[in-house]
């Protein structure tokens, strides 16, 4: 149970999700790790597309693994025959993607693949980094802009210097320099 002001006290969780999902200025939903499965062939993948959808989510971002070279990864055919999941998702680059697409999971930036897949170049808002594994977008919803940053730092090779290599975090520095906190505009 949880309290929540103006809100009865002793109401289930699920009844304050529903609130929070009417009051809010807009929703969006986070997901990982679900390894190419989809609405189609997995009652969990089903669950929450039909969340997002009932939620009136503006989009959804992916931290990674959301592909697998030992399964079937049917997750490629929901993103890109689903027009608003093509337009929404906002996927992260991980080993999941670089075990798919490349030699295994310390293949670095392999999985960059996926973004081409997911359709988010050309996108409004979208920059894809040289590398085409990583990149900053500006999203918009409601008034509000969203200003997310997706890096490709995997587990795989456990070398940080190529994990978390300095381009990416020259990258992550001058992108937040240039970010909100310094007056970036829309």
């Amino acid at each position: 149970m949880v309290a929540l002001p103006g809100v009865a006290q002793e109401t289930p969780a699920l009844d304050v999700i529903q609130t929070l999902d009417r009051i809010a200025d807009f929703n969006f939903a986070i997901m990982s790790d679900h390894k190419g499965s989809a609405p189609a062939n997995s009652p969990e993948m089903a669950r929450m597309a039909r969340w997002v959808d009932e939620s009136g989510d503006r989009f959804v971002i992916g931290l990674g693994d959301h592909l697998c070279a030992r399964f079937d990864n049917p997750f490629l055919d929901f993103i890109g025959g689903d027009r608003w999941w093509a337009q929404h998702f906002y996927p992260n680059i991980a080993d999941g993607e670089n075990e798919y697409y490349g030699a295994g999971q310390g293949d670095w930036g392999a999985g960059g693949q996926l973004l081409e897949d997911a359709s988010v170049y050309g996108r409004p808002g979208v920059t894809v980094r040289d590398n085409k594994c990583e990149y900053y977008a500006r999203i918009f919803a409601k008034g509000f802009v969203i200003h997310l940053i997706q890096l490709h730092y995997s587990d795989n090779p456990p070398d940080i210097s190529i994990a978390f290599s300095e381009d990416t975090r020259r990258f992550l520095a001058d992108t937040l320099t240039r970010g909100p906190a310094t007056g970036f505009t829309n």
